[in-house]
């Protein structure tokens, strides 16, 4: 298993910025788990007490929009702008109306589950270029290696069906490939990143990717295919590329970068974005092309 080298880190701590608190913490997050980027460079996240945030990392500005009387993980924009998040505690996927960055209408129950298999712990989605919505739903968290998890699908017709129990134990972060032909899964319970290949929204075959992360949490995949995790065990983040994985940014101290659970990556301005469960920021880390 790979372990967290801060010396050769792509990124040097000294380069990142704190985004959404002060010194003081008059500004703070309540422990972000996830961040996703909206078109003008501004961010989305949520709150252990179902907040959900706009954050303007130019002037470190941080609305709270409203709040699901839950806890707020995974975060991701929709095709019509819309801000999607998973919520735990709520057992559900929720959608929040936008207008630019002011909310234009109540939240909405997207995904329930069957009736037959309802989700138990949704974490984390992402759409694909056709609309189509791809949900973690994490299982158990008190026995991560027997979760029982599994991957839903939201059809655009609103139809919801199980992808796959193949990666059950705690299936975490969820990524797509560039050409939309991979789900990248994150599980946490076993530290593996799993590749599905999918034919028009369904699972065909599936094998593991690496289990060189750590304590696997959240992961992202640039334009060029690299693909990044947070172990929010070992305070770092991670890079796959062309099969060897290496340490990106590393936190020894967990001051900066602690406990993070997800990356988003903004290539237009070169940042990439760290959560941190663990603390009361996101953590903006310059994106390392390499290119």
């Amino acid at each position: 298993m790979t372990t967290p080298n801060p010396d050769a880190a792509l990124v040097e701590l000294h380069d990142a910025e704190i985004v959404g608190s002060d010194t003081w913490l008059e500004t703070r997050l309540d422990h972000p788990e996830d961040v996703a980027i909206g078109s003008d460079g501004t961010l989305y996240t949520g709150g252990e007490s179902g907040q959900i945030y706009h954050v303007d990392p130019a002037d470190n500005t941080v609305v709270e929009l409203t709040r699901t009387n839950g806890f707020v993980l995974g975060v991701t924009l929709g095709p019509n702008g819309d801000l999607y998040g998973c919520d735990f505690q709520t057992h559900r996927v929720f959608r929040l109306p936008l207008d630019g960055h002011e909310v234009d209408g109540e939240l909405k129950t997207v995904v329930s589950g069957s009736e037959t298999v309802p989700p138990w712990h949704p974490n984390y989605c992402v759409f694909d270029e056709t609309g189509r919505l791809y949900l973690s739903d994490s299982g158990d968290r008190s026995d991560m290696a027997n979760a029982g998890g599994c991957i839903y699908v939201r059809e655009v017709d609103g139809t919801e069906r199980v992808l796959t129990e193949t990666c059950s134990a705690f299936p975490n972060g969820l990524a797509l490939s560039p050409d939309g032909t991979i789900l990248y899964v994150a599980e946490t319970g076993t530290h593996n990143i799993w590749t599905i290949h999918l034919d028009d929204g369904h699972a065909e075959e599936a094998s593991v990717l690496t289990d060189e992360m750590g304590m696997i949490d959240g992961i992202a995949v640039d334009s060029s295919g690299r693909l990044y995790g947070a172990s929010i065990g070992d305070d770092a983040i991670y890079r796959l590329e062309d099969g060897t994985v290496t340490t990106y940014a590393a936190d020894p101290n967990g001051l900066t970068i602690g406990n993070p659970t997800n990356v988003a990556i903004d290539e237009e301005r070169d940042v990439l974005y760290v959560a941190n469960l663990g603390l009361n920021h996101v953590t903006a880390l310059p994106f390392e092309n390499g290119n």
